[in-house]
């Protein structure tokens, strides 16, 4: 869709806006394939533009904040606006990837949006290390959600049956203080099928083999922190 704006920007350099009609064709539903051009001041520029479309379902683009201003045009059909900047701002963050930030809990809470671990998973470029970072910080964040006094859980870890996965039991969950928050906490995630790989990329510790691990808060924040700046090394 980017590139779909580029194209209209080359044709009309005054473009900063572009209506799109909803196609009510059986066939092919949807947004439109053509749009209107408007410049800053909402003047008409052209009519009928070709514009390709990465995700036709208005409702799609409504949610990425894409398609906006849904109303009825002069001849009773349904239109949106796609502001060209709109578009232009969403190519540019993902582009520049997630946001890092200083402030631990802010940045293992943003992992709870999701764009984060689906980014660091499915880039071609991830490693094994940044996607174990993202879940590991996803994790500690939904406990942080149910115990915001969580500074640490302690847990021991193994494969399943299969060595399909690594598992988590026995977790117990402290404060700053290290005092007990919850015993027997169940609902903590790991990336990984190795306890290994897991203790290693995960930004866990261990004193030594066979003995609980442990994660921090501070661990969980910087072993992210670290991923995400790596990945954005490999961005550029």
């Amino acid at each position: 869709m980017a590139e779909g704006a580029r194209r209209v920007l080359a044709q009309h350099p005054n473009a900063a806006a572009l209506t799109v009609g909803i196609n009510h064709d059986p066939v092919s539903p949807g947004v439109g394939p053509y749009v209107d051009v408007q410049d800053a001041g909402g003047a008409m520029i052209a009519r009928g533009v070709p514009f390709t479309w990465a995700e036709r379902d208005p409702n799609v683009l409504e949610e990425m904040g894409l398609v906006t201003d849904w109303d009825n045009d002069s001849d009773g059909r349904m239109s949106g606006v796609v502001r060209l900047a709109d578009l232009a701002a969403q190519v540019q963050e993902i582009q520049d990837g997630p946001a890092v930030t200083d402030d631990d809990d802010d940045l293992i809470l943003s992992a709870r949006d999701g764009r984060i671990r689906s980014d660091l998973k499915q880039r071609a470029w991830a490693t094994e290390h940044t996607a174990a970072a993202a879940v590991a910080a996803e994790s500690f964040a939904a406990l942080q959600e149910q115990y915001p006094e969580a500074d640490s859980v302690e847990f021991n870890i193994y494969t399943d049956d299969n060595g399909d996965y690594v598992s988590v039991c026995d977790a117990t969950v402290y404060d700053a203080l290290g005092r007990v928050v919850v015993d027997d906490y169940e609902d903590f995630d790991l990336y990984d099928t190795d306890p290994e790989g897991a203790i290693r990329f995960g930004g866990l510790r261990q004193e030594s083999p066979g003995c609980p691990v442990v994660l921090t808060r501070d661990n969980a924040a910087a072993n992210l922190r670290q991923a995400l700046q790596d990945d954005r090394e490999a961005r550029w």
